[in-house]
């Protein structure tokens, strides 16, 4: 097969000639796969379900450096996913959803809203994939979970997955071939972390197997259990450290700050706000502490000219993430001006900070992480 050079691209309208479709691009094995497929000369587009995007920073490192063609579908819209399947012989779906479940969250409720959703759009999937003519071949990867921490619900979810795609097979709704390939879950980076949990590689006897499925003659449906024999690959891949070194890279060099100012005028009459006292923390104690509680892989900046040095060292031993700027008006702007000055000055003189949050202090509450 000629290979075709990667470009980005941001929205889909067809895939002309494409031979492969991946769909879990956010998953690792959906990309790892995308990217073997690439080295072996095959033409690959990468698509993930818009369903399955999710505030998972490794998810989205690894999805940044992906050199395959990519990009997110709204699977619920008919049109667009019947429109990005054009051109393809072969789909590989891998459901990102069901095997990253509870990475992507921790509700019940959200879990049986994603569980359900997933397997509604994985129906539509084959559906559609039986009007169009080009596609020859359906693999499903699925995963055998092994973790005892793993809930009976999210294998269920799998279990469902894979009876549905079988059923659709056999009651003639997919009328390609088919093959359902199993794999553990539990090896390699799977859950999404930046740390390895397991000498286990089997990724490139993944690819040779869809190498061989894609070129199978006669059409059928075919398992293969890779689940015990995957102790024969070759553990440590590179590419794989790779991603995962920069991740952890990526994170060091990673600083968010939230801020807020408390300033008065040294004058006989404070000009605004005219209830602030000196040392008064009661002041900002609520901003402080939820803050503190809703973000705490971030800094927190007060800029002020209230709070004296022993009233600071006392806050700093309840609050270490905290940093105290001491600044003097040098006007009569009201302070919600005058913080901005200060704060631009900040962000000159500390250029590794990544994102700034910038709010009101005395009647601001936090209730989430506003970096995710």
């Amino acid at each position: 097969m000629r290979f075709i050079p990667h470009t980005q691209i941001g929205d889909l309208d067809y895939l002309p000639d494409t031979t492969v479709v991946v769909i879990g691009g956010m998953s690792f094995h959906g990309a790892m796969i995308a990217e073997y497929l690439r080295k072996e000369d095959y033409k690959v587009i990468l698509l993930e379900d818009s369903l399955n995007i999710a505030p998972v920073p490794l998810k989205w490192d690894r999805w940044s450096q992906l050199t395959v063609d990519k990009t997110f579908v709204d699977f619920s819209d008919e049109a667009k996913l019947k429109m990005s399947l054009r051109g393809a012989a072969t789909v590989l779906y891998v459901p990102t959803g069901l095997i990253d479940m509870e990475t992507m969250t921790n509700d019940p409720i959200k879990q049986y809203q994603l569980g359900s959703l997933t397997l509604a759009h994985f129906q539509k999937l084959l559906l559609l994939i039986s009007k169009v003519p080009s596609i020859d071949q359906v693999i499903l990867l699925s995963t055998v979970d092994k973790v005892s921490s793993s809930s009976l619900i999210h294998k269920t979810w799998l279990s469902t997955l894979e009876q549905l795609y079988t059923h659709s097979y056999h009651s003639n709704v997919l009328k390609t071939g088919a093959a359902l390939i199993k794999v553990n879950g539990v090896f390699g980076p799977w859950k999404e972390t930046d740390k390895f949990s397991n000498a286990c590689w089997y990724i490139k006897s993944v690819v040779h197997l869809v190498r061989k499925i894609t070129h199978a003659i006669s059409p059928g449906f075919v398992t293969h259990d890779f689940t015990t024999e995957c102790q024969k690959d070759k553990e440590g891949e590179p590419v794989t450290t790779s991603w995962n070194k920069s991740y952890t890279r990526s994170l060091k060099k990673k600083k968010y700050v939230i801020s807020g100012a408390v300033l008065i005028f040294n004058e006989t009459k404070a000009y605004w706000p005219s209830h602030v006292h000196f040392n008064d923390h009661k002041y900002f104690r609520t901003f402080l502490i939820s803050a503190m509680r809703s973000a705490p892989e971030a800094d927190i900046l007060i800029i002020h000219n209230t709070l004296s040095d022993d009233v600071v060292e006392k806050l700093l031993v309840a609050c270490p993430s905290c940093q105290f700027k001491h600044e003097d008006p040098v006007n009569m702007r009201i302070s919600h001006d005058q913080r901005l000055y200060l704060l631009y000055d900040y962000l000159l003189d500390n250029p590794d900070i990544n994102y700034l949050v910038i709010s009101d202090i005395r009647d601001v509450s936090f209730f989430a992480d506003p970096f995710q």
